[in-house]
């Protein structure tokens, strides 16, 4: 009988993917993530690591789709074909602050508030986190975002508490609402060291040891 233990896969990080997101934050926390594990080991002994998170980007549907900017993607899965995964990471929302948002983003909405119920980590970057508070999960919660859109965030969702100075915000039950105040701010806050990966299936966390070998 093989006793020998199994390695268990690394905890997925669903990536959202819709019209208004700039390829820059969504593919630069792809090659973030995906460097977790790998990439010390290459540049320190000269061959990768082991990858010890698993990024893949999510959509509504795998049909290619045009984000900001121009950039043609297409996302590896369905929000329908996935399964909750530990994490699901908001890039932005690229929109002049103040746009109303009722009816634009259902489909990203329902996947977001689906995979929280089920335990995931839900995390943004910038002004994703008007994506969280969209969903109701920031009421009576403290939060963050881009400080172009801290008064947008306060004046559409008074229950929020906006903390315009704080680039970085941990907060809702089990800690398991994640804000960074820009795209570019997740390795320099420390977001990562606040970041949970213990989802559904995983009892792992990104700490402190993993942030330092992504720099």
């Amino acid at each position: 009988m093989d006793t020998t233990p199994q390695a268990h896969p690394p905890p997925t990080i669903a990536l959202l993917a819709f019209p208004e997101v700039t390829a820059s934050v969504l593919f630069g926390l792809n090659d973030m993530f995906r460097s977790a594990g790998r990439d010390w080991g290459l540049v320190v002994q000269g061959r990768p690591g082991t990858p010890l998170l698993s990024p893949i980007i999510a959509a509504a549907t795998v049909d290619p789709l045009t984000v900001a900017n121009g950039v043609r993607i297409i996302p590896d899965v369905a929000f329908e074909a996935l399964s909750p995964p530990a994490v699901v990471c908001v890039p932005e929302v690229f929109v002049a602050p103040g746009t109303p948002l009722a009816g634009r983003f259902d489909a990203e909405l329902a996947f977001i508030r689906r995979c929280h119920a089920s335990g995931s980590v839900v995390a943004a970057a910038c002004s994703g986190a008007l994506l969280l508070a969209e969903a109701g999960l920031l009421e009576g919660e403290d939060a963050t975002t881009h400080w172009a859109y801290c008064d947008a965030l306060a004046a559409r969702h008074p229950g929020v508490r906006v903390h315009a100075r704080r680039s970085l915000v941990v907060t809702g039950e089990g800690h398991r609402l994640v804000m960074a105040g820009g795209g570019t701010s997740w390795p320099r806050s420390g977001a990562l060291p606040g970041l949970t990966v213990g989802g559904p299936g995983s009892s792992d966390a990104v700490g402190p040891g993993l942030s330092g070998g992504m720099a």
